[in-house]
C-alpha cells in the first residue's frame, strides 16, 4: 500500500496513475483497459486474472499467478497472454515491452482467445463438481480393490 502510493507520486508516473478505491463494476474497468499485468509472487487461483480474461483482456502473469494456466503463452496462434518467471523483473519488463509494442488488433485478438479459453476451461458446468467427486471416489475405490483383490 504505502510503497505503491509513494512510487505513484513519482513525476514520471503521477500523470498516469489513479487510485479508484472500491469499484463495484469491475467489468467496465476491464473493458476500458488494454492489458492486465499481474506479477504476483504468491497466488492461489488468480480470480482477478480470470475476471480480466473473461472480460476479453490479454494478460501478463507471473508463473505464480498462472499455475492454473489462465493464459496460454503459445506462439501457435492460440496465445492469450504472456507468462513470466516469478520474481524476474527482466522477463516482466521484456513481456511488457512486447505487449506495449503489439498492434492493438493483436491485443484484441489475444483478448478474444483469452475469453474463449477461460470460458472453456473455468466456466461452471452442470454437475461438474459432482462428476469430479464421483471420479475421485471411483479412483479411490479402484485403488482399494486392487490392494484387497476384490471389488
Amino acid at each position: 500500500g504505502a510503497l505503491v502510493h509513494r512510487l505513484a507520486r513519482d513525476p514520471r508516473l503521477a500523470p498516469s496513475v489513479r487510485f479508484l478505491g472500491p469499484v463495484k463494476d469491475v467489468r467496465s474497468l476491464c473493458w476500458a483497459a488494454d492489458l492486465l499485468l499481474m506479477p504476483s509472487l504468491y497466488e492461489g487461483l488468480a480470480t482477478a486474472a480470470l475476471a480480466a480474461c473473461a472480460a476479453g483482456l490479454p494478460a501478463i502473469l507471473s508463473h505464480a499467478a498462472n499455475v492454473d494456466q489462465i493464459v496460454r503463452p503459445d506462439r501457435d496462434g492460440s496465445e492469450t497472454g504472456w507468462e513470466t518467471p516469478t520474481d524476474s523483473p527482466g522477463a516482466l519488463a521484456g513481456a511488457l515491452e512486447e505487449a506495449l509494442a503489439a498492434p492493438p488488433e493483436r491485443l484484441r485478438e489475444m483478448g478474444r482467445r483469452a475469453r474463449a479459453h477461460v470460458a472453456a476451461r473455468f466456466a461452471p458446468r452442470p454437475d461438474h463438481v459432482v462428476a469430479q467427486t464421483v471420479a475421485i471416489y471411483d479412483e479411490l475405490l479402484a485403488g482399494g480393490a486392487a490392494q484387497t483383490g476384490s471389488v
